[in-house]
């Protein structure tokens, strides 16, 4: 049965014109939840086949065997696959009573096996492999499943119970099977906590405090892996825990290991480089050391006398901070070698990961091959690399690994990832078979009698989708990765319609509507995936938790600019990656012509205008593919809803949902990326026209409050726009329309009043988006919502001291103990604090620690709600609980991704008259736990009659010049209101006020005029509105840059790189502004190197750094002058710089935290000056800008 992808889109509406999608649910069909799998033994329900089956398969023959024992396990699936299919009771006899008998046996435990099956044949299929056979014996038709080795006739009873379930032919079998690699794993990501990292449907399957006893769900477990082939597993994360090899843990690991074995498994641990160290307290793990060595023949020893069949190793090293032997300048060949040894003389193996990086896109995709290649031949016999499928980690398209043609003397296997972890989670429907079936059926063209990667490799690891889900994959649908990565290592030559079909039968029966159309929305998900995300090979398009579009964020990986888009790894003019491959790939990878278009921008950085095989243009491939994956995920949900009279209920409704969200979540990327091409580039569509909205910053909206969302619109139309917008009023928004007018390819910023609910929430909201009849992108974004200071009871913003603070919010930092006055502070010791300077001034800070800390609130009388924030931008939070008088208020189950917050929910109460409240914060061990805020909402208070909504001041402001603030005033009464805007001015600074009439319900801006003072500040302005003479609300503006103007210095320098922007009337200094003496200025000797964050304003985004002295050369007039050097970073805290002159210190400036600037001012004198430049050892000096006056 052949699909096109064109038949995904057509299918759904074919068949509603056919009047083939009915309302109403299957009758007679009983809901399913899913948990059978695939290994649902339903009656047939074709009366032909029904009959058939009767007759061939009456009774089994099969050996005695004990419990635990594979046989014992096959005998029992064969009685209950046969009578489920059939229909009626098929008992076990214990010889051939009439016609249909099955035969099950090895030579060696069944008599009629050694007789009547060719011993010879059974020996070349091996242990794995199996016959089944149609035989006359003794008179009586017979079915024979029968192998060398117990576990290849268990997987015979699974192949012979495969053809009944998909409804095939049994007479005449003649089958001889045997798998094509003998290492067919699974490996787990699944830690001690129960969490899995890159999980999806929940927590781990294994229950390790429950340990050595098991339950029925992992016998389940073993069963279904043994009914696809598979023969081992690797039960714990790569990033490996060393408790998982301490003697308590591996006597509890005897119970799973038995479980098993029951089944034909192996179990395998990944094994953490370092035990030697945190397990048995040597001071090294340098594998060189004869007491590391002898720890490890120990560990092997004590595992193998525990667990007899253990399998052996897998070990992710000197990798994303992972120990390892480079760490003692050995090599990845020594490591492994150490724990091969170790299990050599038991049988086992080591599988040692080939990926490793340097989190740097430069070097990522040749890092693994530059580290393994030269170590070829260097690998004991019983250590197997485990290579990826692809150099990067797992993304939609890449190129094959080059490692799998470059290590002829090295045993390989191949590392598949079946948990979509960079392909949609358990959202996405995406069906990796046949990408799997491209890969291994690459030809590298290495020099070798078999070279693809089906002939070269010895097997797999699919790393795993199970969870704790009652249906195991949590999309029904994506269960069928599980079956299709175990069906491809056991035969690649398998056809991926074959075995999408195979699943689809065994999973929803064979009705013939729900065979074609379930395979046909299979067999086309993983380009339509690729198309709505990634197409050409462009990648890491994603966020941090490897789901959401977010192109902005990686740019190093996408490198797209205004004439192109793509990653120069060729060897001309790139990186190089494309030597890593034998002729002729390295040829045509290296050309833009001969490059296959799904990899030309992994490969190449690519014009806009380029021309694909196809006959577009690269940027009109991008735009059509977004459009059209967007509508074929829509016929993926069509095609769905056109089996809701033909699949249970409880099924159908679990994976429409799922393609409901995929409908969302491929709308917001196509609207994404798009957009971020559009942006970059400013080619119109060919095809459509349409403008883009977008979410300007990450800045928080207030809840219960007027607030004005910032926005910007893109007009991707040959014309100009009209664009207006509003929030969609569900769920207690309210909004009004932001209008704007766009010319045709510009992007131009405007505001929506919003007013969100008063409760915090991280959440989606729609707009609606007029735009002279186009359609609008980006009209569903995510926003952060915290309720307004002024309507809670309490509002804590919490982090360092010196950290700027939301207003309306108190500052809970580490030195704020337990005042009654305030009502809030910390009783005993108190935390830490940090400062990580993004994404806004909530989140960007926070209290945290190791240990346990207790805060003290004042909470009002009766039930209240409290809710804190939770979340780092810079590293994961793990998970952590809030308790009160012993009772848990609250809890984060699990990791929380670096980058992305959480609000978690306290009941309180307060009694009649209110009380205090002690809240402790605690994580698991030697874990942090993190606060960055902590609010009581109380709906009663209300907001002022005039509320501050925004306050924008440029930044740089000249000192000495005029400079207008532009205040929003929103007016919450039902009638007008004469508000004055006024601006307290700081010292030296002068500021006027402002009066004007702002409607019931409206926003009005105002203007402000300021004039700083004479010398450079960074600071933020408090800003007033004033009703009636009194202060109704304030608000801070953003940190401000005032700069001496150009024109009135001796001499004003912006420090930076060569391209970067020049703030007005200043001179550039680059790492190429030499000196000379007509320049006045310049670098005396070695240049610094300079950066540019494309953050904040012209003359804070870049600088110019060093970790050496450098020396900057000045002529000044005769006499002493005022120097004001501005220092700072973006993205990193700044570390003391030191300016010297002649000897002479002449400054030192203070260790600043991320994203904080600060005037470093000093005299230098007249004539040339030579300003020596250094920081502390090992660190760089910033200069972002040097003013003479």
């Amino acid at each position: 049965m052949k699909f096109t992808r064109r038949q995904v889109l057509l299918t759904g509406g074919a068949l509603t014109a056919a009047g083939l999608i009915r309302p109403e649910f299957a009758a007679g069909l009983p809901d399913e939840d899913g948990y059978e799998l695939w290994l649902r033994y339903r009656k047939v329900d074709r009366a032909d086949l029904l009959a058939e089956y009767r007759r061939t398969f009456t009774h089994l023959v099969a050996p005695t065997a004990a419990n635990g024992d594979v046989l014992r396990s096959a005998a029992t699936e064969v009685l209950q696959g046969l009578s489920g299919l059939t229909g009626r009771t098929v008992t076990q006899q214990s010889n051939i009573q009439r016609d249909g008998a099955v035969i099950i046996g090895t030579p060696a435990t069944s008599a009629l096996v050694a007789q009547y099956v060719d011993r010879a044949e059974l020996r070349a299929l091996g242990p794995d492999g199996y016959v089944v056979l149609s035989r006359r014996i003794a008179g009586h038709a017979t079915t024979v499943v029968a192998s060398e080795g117990k576990r290849g006739v268990l997987y015979g009873i699974f192949h012979l119970l495969r053809l009944l379930q998909t409804q095939r032919d049994v007479g005449g079998l003649d089958i001889h099977e045997r798998p094509a690699n003998a290492l067919r794993l699974v490996d787990h990501w699944d830690n001690l906590d129960r969490s899995v990292e890159r999980g999806y449907a929940g927590e781990s399957i294994f229950d390790w405090d429950a340990l050595p006893t098991t339950g029925q769900r992992m016998t389940d477990y073993a069963r279904t892996l043994a009914s696809v082939g598979l023969s081992g597993t690797v039960v714990n994360n790569v990033n490996a825990d060393p408790v998982f090899l301490s003697t308590d843990m591996l006597q509890k690991l005897t119970g799973l290991a038995a479980v098993l074995r029951t089944w034909g498994l192996t179990l395998h641990l990944s094994a953490n480089f370092a035990a030697p160290i945190s397990l048995g307290g040597l001071a090294t793990a340098d594998p060189f050391d004869e007491g590391v060595q002898a720890w490890w023949r120990d560990k092997a020893r004590e595992i193998y006398e525990l667990i007899p069949d253990f399998g052996g190793f897998l070990v992710k090293a000197d990798s994303e901070g992972q120990p390892g032997p480079v760490s003692y300048g050995r090599t990845h060949a020594d490591g492994a070698n150490l724990l091969a040894r170790a299990v050599k003389p038991y049988g086992g193996i080591v599988m040692w990961r080939g990926f490793i990086h340097d989190f740097d896109p430069v070097t990522w995709a040749s890092k693994s091959y530059l580290t393994f290649q030269p170590l070829d031949g260097k690998f004991d016999p019983n250590v197997i690399v485990q290579v990826k499928n692809g150099p990067i980690d797992f993304q939609v398209r890449e190129p094959v690994h080059p490692l799998f043609g470059a290590m002829p003397q090295t045993r390989l296997m191949a590392e598949l990832q079946i948990t979509q972890e960079y392909t949609g989670q358990s959202t996405h429907l995406c069906y990796l078979v046949p990408e799997w079936k491209q890969v291994y059926d690459f030809d590298t063209h290495a020099p070798r009698p078999e070279s693809t990667v089906a002939g070269i490799v010895e097997g797999a690891a699919g790393v795993m989708n199970f969870g704790s889900d009652r249906n195991w994959t949590r999309h029904p649908l994506n269960a069928a990765n599980t079956h299709g990565y175990a069906r491809l290592v056991w035969n690649p030559a398998l056809a991926a319609e074959e075995v999408a079909e195979e699943w689809v039968r065994m999973t929803f029966g064979s009705d013939d509507r729900v065979v074609r159309t379930l395979t046909s929305m299979l067999l086309g998900s993983w380009e339509t995936y690729e198309d709505y995300t990634s197409p050409l090979g462009s990648g890491f398009l994603i966020g941090i938790d490897h789901f959401a579009p977010s192109p902005e964020s990686n740019a190093p990986w996408n490198r797209a600019d205004a004439e192109g888009a793509g990653f120069d790894r060729t060897v001309a003019t790139g990186v190089g990656f494309t030597a890593h491959y034998h002729p002729p790939l390295s040829q045509q990878y290296e050309s833009l012509a001969s490059c296959p278009d799904e990899l030309l921008m992994f490969i190449h950085h690519v014009p806009y205008s380029h021309r694909l095989h196809s006959g577009k243009t690269m940027i009109q491939h991008i735009y059509d593919t977004h459009f059209d994956g967007l509508d074929a995920v829509h016929g993926l949900r069509a095609s769905w809803r056109s089996l809701r009279s033909r699949v249970d209920r409880r099924r159908y409704d679990t994976t429409l949902e799922r393609l409901d969200q995929q409908v969302v979540q491929a709308t917001l990327w196509r609207d994404s990326i798009v957009g971020y091409y559009f942006d970059k580039g400013r080619v119109l569509d060919e095809s459509r026209s349409w403008v883009q909205l977008k979410q300007a910053g990450d800045e928080p909206l207030l809840g219960g409050w007027p607030n004005l969302f910032a926005m910007t619109a893109s007009n991707a139309s040959p014309r100009q726009a009209e664009v207006s917008a509003k929030v969609v009023e569900t769920g207690g928004w309210k909004s009004s329309d932001g209008h704007v007018s766009v010319p045709s390819r510009e992007t131009v910023p405007f505001t929506v009043p919003v007013t969100p609910p008063l409760l915090p929430q991280i959440t989606m909201i729609d707009l609606e988006c007029e735009a002279g009849g186009m359609p609008a992108l980006g009209v569903s974004t995510q926003v952060f919502v915290t309720p307004a200071g002024g309507r809670c009871r309490l509002a804590l913003d919490a982090g360092p001291e010196s950290s700027p603070l939301l207003p309306g919010y108190q500052r809970l930092s580490p030195s704020d103990a337990w005042d009654p006055d305030r009502g809030f502070g910390w009783v005993g010791t108190a935390p830490q604090a940090r400062d990580r300077g993004n994404p806004d001034v909530l989140r960007r800070d926070f209290v945290n620690d190791t240990a346990a800390r207790v805060l003290r609130i004042r909470i009002p009388a009766g039930k209240t709600d409290a809710y804190a924030l939770i979340g780092e931008s810079l590293v994961h939070c793990q998970p952590m609980t809030i308790r009160s008088e012993g009772k848990v208020l609250a809890a984060l189950e699990s990791l929380l991704l670096h980058g992305t917050y959480t609000w978690l929910k306290l009941s309180l109460d307060g009694g009649a008259g209110g009380r205090d409240v002690d809240l402790e914060f605690s994580s698991i061990p030697d874990e942090h736990w993190h606060l960055d805020a902590l609010v009581i909402p109380d709906p009663s208070l209300e907001a002022p009659a005039l509320v501050v909504t925004d306050a924008a001041a440029p930044s740089p402001m000249l000192c000495g010049r005029d400079n207008t603030v532009t205040v929003s005033i929103a007016n919450t009464t039902s009638a007008p209101q004469t508000a004055t805007v006024r601006i307290p001015a700081p010292s030296g600074w002068t500021a006027g006020e402002t009066s004007a009439v702002v409607p019931a319900g409206a926003i009005v801006q105002v203007a402000v005029t300021v004039v700083p003072g004479p010398e450079p500040a960074v600071l933020a302005l408090d800003v007033e509105a004033v009703l009636n003479g009194e202060v109704t609300d304030h608000r801070r503006t953003s940190e401000i840059l005032t700069t001496p103007p150009g024109d009135a210095a001796v001499l004003a320098l912006d420090a930076g790189t060569d391209t970067s922007p020049l703030h007005a009337g200043y001179q550039r200094l680059a790492p190429g502004s030499a000196w000379t003496a007509s320049a006045g200025f310049g670098w005396a000797g070695p240049a610094p190197m300079a950066r540019d964050r494309e953050l904040l304003d012209d003359v804070r985004r870049d600088f110019v750094n060093d970790t050496t002295v450098r020396t900057l050369r000045l002529t000044l007039p005769d006499g002493p002058h005022d120097a004001w050097l501005l220092i700072g970073d973006a993205t990193q805290p700044s570390d003391p710089v030191t300016i010297k002159a002649a000897g002479t210190e002449l400054a030192v400036s203070p260790l600043l935290p991320t994203a904080t600037f600060a005037w470093l001012k000093f005299t230098v004198p007249g004539g040339q000056a030579d300003l020596e430049l250094s920081a502390p050892t090992g660190k760089n000096w910033r200069l972002n800008a040097l003013v003479i006056n």
